[in-house]
């Protein structure tokens, strides 16, 4: 049997924005432009010993590496948290969201505006955030989480500590930004799998708005809210 998780992607706007709700109605870009999501297993060279270690081959399990969808590059400049150089486009700019802790740290935190949104029927699902070694090779080191895609409903996106301000970095079409697996904590054995759908329903995208409504109006509460869910094993689906 099979088990599966859909998934709905944009690019642009945050929930910041007027359109955002509007933009996951539809996907960005055709399907044929770019390789945006793949299995990670498959993305294996077979060449290589650890291809086929039993462990290697269980951790990928369920696990999809994503990817960049066009040709970027783009430098953060520290001394007044922008993004000061844009090689193929000044409207790209609509691409960043750049945290204001940048004035504190190290390194700043940035997030591109790249959406995915992952669904599903069955009970107790969660996916958990990776680094990629090939997004951190270009000075991008991911900050990765976890969630139950099961119980609440909000969008991942690629959220980096930038290793070195003031240079610029080059992120190609089709690089690897970070790894995504899904965990069946029912301990189900069942496959699962990956299912790409043009629009997100009306019933999720409600479900959306309002639990971001509470990392609005109340950010302390949402992972409470979550773990009340997860133990009371009450379907999200239902009123």
């Amino acid at each position: 049997m099979k088990d599966v998780i859909y998934y709905h992607w944009h690019l642009g706007s945050s929930k910041n924005d007027d359109n955002f709700f509007e933009d996951f109605k539809v996907s960005t870009l055709p399907k044929d432009f770019s390789k945006i999501i793949s299995e990670s297993l498959a993305e294996t060279d077979s060449n290589y010993e650890h291809f086929h270690c039993p462990a290697f081959r269980e951790w990928n399990k369920n696990t999809w590496i994503i990817r960049q969808p066009f040709d970027m590059s783009f430098i953060f400049d520290k001394t007044n948290g922008t993004i000061s150089h844009y090689p193929i486009g000044e409207s790209q700019k609509n691409y960043f969201l750049i945290h204001n802790s940048y004035k504190k740290v190290d390194h700043p935190e940035i997030q591109f505006k790249y959406f995915f949104l992952f669904w599903t029927t069955m009970k107790n699902i969660w996916v958990d955030i990776y680094p990629h070694p090939e997004a951190s090779r270009i000075g991008l080191d991911l900050i990765p989480g976890t969630f139950p895609i099961s119980d609440w409903i909000r969008p991942i996106s690629f959220a980096f500590k930038l290793r070195d301000s003031n240079l610029q970095i080059n992120v190609k079409k089709d690089q690897p930004l970070y790894y995504i697996k899904f965990i069946d904590k029912s301990k189900s054995k069942n496959k699962i799998i990956l299912e790409e759908s043009e629009k997100v329903p009306k019933d999720i995208l409600y479900r959306y708005y309002k639990e971001s409504n509470i990392k609005i109006y109340s950010p302390t509460n949402s992972w409470k809210i979550i773990k009340d869910r997860i133990f009371s094993n009450k379907c999200p689906f239902k009123p």
